[in-house]
């Protein structure tokens, strides 16, 4: 094999360039602010920063995929220079405001990171079709995706084998030659050589279509074997197993439970991919089984799909709209469609497939018909029912009398309603506007009054504020409070967080940048983590319960408790600083023996040893 001489190399490398503009500097725009990044001394450990340049690399790479779409595009319709550099523009200058409109890092919620992914997503899927908007050759299609997708993986894999040498090199001459080569270098070099080498060459190998119809395309034989020994197995296990249960719900007379719908979702997903996979091969002699799997397919896919309504429709009557929910639903609405045009649709265009992925990931994403508006209004309504049914809603707004003696599974309920309205952007605002209350509450140290799952719970005066529940179980909850002081004597410390809620649920916690050092809180297998840079100290919370029992805090038979003695501190201590937690929120169950923390509050002192 004759390899690609230096000038040949770099000659593709420019190419590259002048077809691929702006996806080629969105690409070294990630790539550098991500180096940056990783870069301690650079950022000199200011976190904030390091999250507006992880942003950046993020977002950049909406922008590599969007514009890579956007110049095939402008190929397809052979527009001139000039054209084709200002759609490019404008698909970038909407990446760019898009990325000023949301929020730094560390307020992203769950809903923004989905958005995100979804806008890849969606750029990702029109990367194959863009080029057909004007063309309707299935064959064609079919070899321009499959030759973007090798592609894709060949990129990839020089990447990776270039990161690994090289990442092995420097660890030779770190431990050979004794040269102190610090830690991130290595994820500095992985962002250098996988996502700028990888996207550049990716770039480079992307066919146009002036070369791609006049290069005859040969199906690859590792493909097929995968398909036919791999994919068309698992299907077939899949089908078995699915109409099996099937006929099980038909003699028991039966609902199918919740998460049968993933399986179902996980069969249509691997039984399409391996549809498209031997697609080209439909009609070849000697493949029988082949045509026999695409004919018959989508028609045995068709009564799982029932079963895949009434499952995902099951679980939204009873729980309502989620945003897992509601995509669940959107995914067996479009696996409907799909099977409905390959039966009864004489054209058949696989085309179809990745189109309407990516129109549906665009919908889904934003407006009021998107996953988070729908699911916020329907928890609403459903909040509002649940007090209804239990006589404790009135003129539009909970009766706190009523809602007081709720028991401990409707507070539960009622409780992860506020929790994932809390989730959404200004869900627990709407629900003060849709109740025209006033939800918020005041904490100690906290200049202005919050809003959040807690303040609800207290203003509804819910007694029990978990959102755990176990019908039948010996659990007991409890919600316990500090000494409440309006003063701290600071005056031996040199920092002071404020006032600040770590939930048990949550794995990132909370990040501080104390100059010299960069720290983290957070709950790991009941225990509260503290890093101090390299240095990890951790405190035992069942022993710190248990502390706290001997000084008068109870979990018998009550959800609320205040001790006499009602101190609630404690330190952590590292060989740098001493930390005193001045907690005044402390909340868990027990299930058992076992105790289990639900989230604390508190207020971080520290001091410089």
């Amino acid at each position: 094999m004759k390899l690609p001489s230096f000038h040949k190399i770099i000659a593709s490398a420019i190419s590259a360039l002048k077809r691929f503009p702006f996806a080629i500097a969105f690409a070294i725009i990630g790539v550098i602010a991500c180096v940056i990044a990783f870069d301690k001394e650079v950022t000199n450990y200011d976190h904030k920063f390091q999250e507006f340049l992880v942003k950046i690399g993020l977002f950049s790479l909406l922008g590599f995929l969007i514009s890579i779409s956007s110049t095939l595009l402008a190929e397809s319709k052979s527009w001139y220079k000039a054209y084709k550099l200002g759609i490019q523009f404008f698909f970038a200058a909407l990446v760019i405001l898009y990325f000023f409109l949301t929020p730094e890092l560390k307020e992203f919620k769950k809903q923004e990171g989905i958005l995100l992914a979804l806008f890849c997503l969606a750029s990702m899927l029109s990367i194959s079709v863009a080029p057909f908007i004007n063309r309707n050759s299935a064959s064609e299609f079919w070899s321009f995706s499959k030759n973007v997708i090798s592609r894709f993986f060949v990129s990839a894999f020089y990447g990776i084998t270039l990161f690994g040498g090289l990442a092995l090199a420097l660890l030779a001459i770190h431990f050979l030659f004794q040269v102190d080569i610090r830690d991130y270098r290595y994820g500095q070099l992985f962002f250098i050589f996988f996502f700028l080498f990888g996207s550049w060459h990716f770039a480079a190998r992307i066919p146009s279509m002036e070369e791609f119809t006049i290069v005859e395309q040969d199906y690859p034989k590792g493909l097929k074997l995968f398909t036919q020994f791999v994919l068309i197995p698992l299907v077939t296990i899949y089908f078995i197993i699915l109409y099996a249960y099937a006929g099980r719900i038909l003699v028991l007379w039966e609902l199918p439970q919740g998460w049968v719908s993933y399986l179902v979702l996980a069969l249509s997903a691997i039984g399409i991919l391996s549809f498209l996979f031997v697609w080209p091969l439909r009609n070849n002699e000697g493949n029988s089984w082949i045509k026999t799997y695409s004919h018959y397919f989508f028609i045995a896919l068709a009564p799982l799909s029932v079963l895949l309504y009434v499952a995902i429709l099951r679980r939204i009557s009873d729980y309502g709209f989620t945003p897992n929910r509601y995509y669940i639903f959107v995914s067996s609405v479009w696996v409907g469609v799909m099977i409905f045009y390959f039966i009864f649709s004489k054209k058949k265009n696989i085309k179809i497939i990745p189109a309407s992925l990516a129109i549906i990931a665009l919908l889904v994403g934003f407006g009021p018909w998107s996953a988070y508006p729908v699911s916020e209004k329907n928890q609403i309504n459903r909040l509002d029912e649940i007090l209804s049914e239990n006589h404790a809603f009135i003129a539009g707004q909970p009766d706190t009398l009523k809602t007081s003696q709720l028991n401990d599974s409707i507070c539960s309920e009622i409780n992860q309603i506020t929790d994932f309205l809390e989730d959404c952007e200004n869900g627990l605002k709407h629900l003060e506007e849709h109740w025209n209350m006033d939800l918020k509450g005041d904490y100690e140290y906290r200049e202005e009054r919050s809003l959040d799952r807690h303040t609800v719970a207290q203003k509804l005066k819910l007694k029990n504020t978990s959102t755990y529940y176990y019908e039948k179980s010996s659990n007991r909850y409890f919600y316990w409070r500090g000494k409440e002081n309006n003063l701290l004597n600071i005056s031996d410390y040199n920092y002071m967080m404020k006032e600040r809620y770590l939930s048990g649920e949550v794995e990132n916690g909370i990040n501080l940048n104390l100059q010299s050092s960069y720290c983290n809180i957070y709950f790991s297998k009941k225990k509260l983590v503290l890093t101090d840079d390299d240095e990890i100290i951790t405190k035992s919370m069942p022993q710190y319960i248990e502390l706290l029992k001997s000084n008068g805090y109870n979990v018998e038979n009550n959800y609320y408790s205040n001790s006499e003695d009602n101190n609630m501190n404690f330190e952590m201590n590292s060989s740098r600083h001493k930390f005193l937690f001045n907690v005044s929120e402390l909340e868990g169950y027990y299930t058992g023996d076992s105790i289990n923390v639900s989230g604390l509050r508190f207020i971080l002192l520290i001091k410089k040893k």
